[in-house]
């Protein structure tokens, strides 16, 4: 009996999509085949940052911490505005790597 050769697997890359208008911009965190150019919505949605302060002049970020860790576990890419962004929680960012 033969066996089933797994496909080639494209290296991924988790990086910044951005959505809104142009002065009222917004972000989704999105895990995509690395070759892509033209992204439309990539294969997963990890999460949302929005940079326009609110009225307690906090910028507010929601991540799916699990999928995040799987990404990076499977050999994902962090895009450097991403890491940029995760930087800015240095704490947390190395939290969520070490657990």
């Amino acid at each position: 009996m033969a066996t089933r050769i797994k496909p080639f697997a494209k290296p991924l890359s988790i990086r910044l999509l951005r959505k809104g208008c142009a002065n009222r911009p917004f972000y989704h965190i999105i895990a995509v085949p690395t070759d892509d150019r033209c992204i439309s919505e990539g294969i997963e949605q990890l999460g949302v940052f929005d940079p326009m302060p609110n009225e307690f002049n906090e910028r507010l970020l929601a991540l799916n911490v699990e999928r995040f860790k799987h990404y990076v576990s499977e050999g994902a890419w962090i895009r450097s505005s991403t890491a940029m962004l995760l930087g800015e929680l240095q704490e947390f960012y190395l939290f969520i790597l070490i657990h």
